[in-house]
């Protein structure tokens, strides 16, 4: 899942970007749903891109392909109801 390229990824944001959509842990699934409600999956001000190739990434993971297939995988093996509420609630806003 991870989209950046291994060259441009020197501080590690792919692979910490690639390890939070695993959801392995109940709480990646809510510090997610967190960072959805609170906006975080909004468009950013294109300026922000510029503050260097960590936030690069990490703007690009929450627009991209990636992340949207992630909560659609985790949905399919994730049984706890408040989890799948929140990953749902997080879909829809990806889904906008």
């Amino acid at each position: 899942m991870n989209t950046v390229d291994s060259p441009a990824d020197r501080d590690g944001t792919g692979d910490r970007l690639a390890e939070w959509a695993r959801f392995a842990t109940p709480a990646a699934v809510e510090r997610l749903y967190e960072f959805a409600l609170g906006g975080g999956l909004e468009p950013r001000n294109p300026f922000r891109d510029e503050q260097g190739a960590p936030c690069r990434a990490f703007a690009q993971w929450l627009r991209g392909a990636d992340l949207q297939l992630a909560v659609e995988a985790a949905v399919l093996r994730i049984d706890d109801p408040t989890q799948l509420d929140q990953l749902f609630t997080v879909h829809g806003i990806l889904a906008t």
